[in-house]
């Protein structure tokens, strides 16, 4: 249940719209590309009703580069960073929609396969006609690394064409994604592509949990790209934080924690600060959750489980100290457990 949890975890961070990671490729590319539609229209609208504009070509400004974590990057026009080293993002327009975003992960085995399930999502975003075109998987150098590369572009006769140039490479052990999106963006793709410079922190690539608890003795974690600690009696407590902050925090935790199977008490008690349940995972052994809302308003939990016929008291007794990180604060240090 804990890989299962890990595996949610990662593909609903809806905050770095999950850089690689299942449909929210979709989600990324039809927001970018609704924010590029409205903005065009937008444009237009103002074109047609000012004069103005009846003899002027726009003319695009000189690329300048921009310092982001690690990385820096030719853009044709300012935009706005948020995030961190970790996981974060660069957007702006300029005639294009461009955005650059990066989180730490692997990339996705399946990327030309999700990626070509996102037509379906363009399709109904921008009420075209027919699914856009998507070239065959292309290979190209991103910050000298390898890099996989698609164009996605609308067919012929529809009311409202587009290109949508999409580059998949990494920094370090970051996952990094380039996607420029307008009318012929490919030379403008192309430039931003080959501008692009990875300059990784060894430092800052590693694994930093935002939701911890207290290192305690007894407890060592067993691994190092997670937060998941056990003690001798088998008892496992892992912390995870989700992307989603609509709602309560008893509604995100159980919709997020039945997707994976684990079956809750219908009513939730409370133990200090936090929410409080217990129940079985999809294997039928006993857990339990505390959850809490972080500063930044996004759900906290952290996941207790042990074995047949083990109380859970000592991993709800570590629950119990669960809080979320600030945002320059360290991890806890963890004894790791020799294999």
């Amino acid at each position: 249940m804990f890989e299962r949890l890990q595996e949610r975890q990662e593909s609903n961070r809806k905050y770095w719209y999950r850089v690689g990671a299942g449909a929210s490729i979709a989600i990324t590319l039809g927001v970018l590309l609704l924010r590029w539609y409205l903005d065009d229209q937008e444009e237009r609208r103002t074109r047609r009703y000012s004069s103005a504009y009846a003899d002027v070509t726009p003319v695009q400004s000189k690329p300048e580069r921009v310092k982001l974590p690690g990385m820096s990057i030719e853009v044709p026009s300012a935009g706005f960073e948020t995030g961190n080293y970790q996981t974060g993002k660069y957007s702006g327009r300029s005639g294009i929609t461009y955005e650059l975003s990066w989180a730490l992960g692997k990339p996705d085995p399946n990327l030309e396969q999700t990626f070509r399930a996102s037509t379906a999502t363009m399709q109904q975003k921008l009420s075209l006609q027919n699914p856009p075109e998507i070239s065959p998987r292309l290979q190209v150098v991103l910050g000298g690394q390898p890099a996989a590369q698609f164009l996605m572009k609308t067919l012929p006769g529809e009311r409202k064409p587009f290109e949508l140039v999409a580059t998949y490479g990494t920094c370090g052990a970051r996952i990094v994604v380039l996607v420029v999106a307008g009318v012929e963006v490919q030379a403008a793709a192309q430039q931003m592509i080959e501008s692009f410079r990875c300059t990784p922190d060894p430092k800052q690539e590693e694994y930093r949990a935002e939701v911890v608890v207290a290192a305690r003795e007894g407890w060592e974690r067993l691994e190092e790209t997670r937060l998941l600690l056990a003690n001798a009696k088998g008892i496992e407590v892992q912390t995870a934080l989700f992307a989603y902050s609509e709602g309560s925090v008893a509604d995100i935790a159980k919709r997020e924690l039945g997707a994976i199977g684990a079956s809750m008490t219908p009513r939730a008690g409370t133990r200090g600060d936090k929410v409080y349940w217990t129940g079985v995972d999809d294997k039928g052994l006993p857990i339990a959750i505390l959850g809490w809302r972080c500063r930044s308003q996004r759900v906290a939990v952290v996941l207790v489980q042990a074995p047949h016929g083990v109380p859970l008291d000592e991993g709800i007794a570590l629950a119990d100290t669960g809080r979320c990180l600030e945002t320059d604060e360290k991890m806890p240090d963890y004894p790791i457990r020799q294999r």
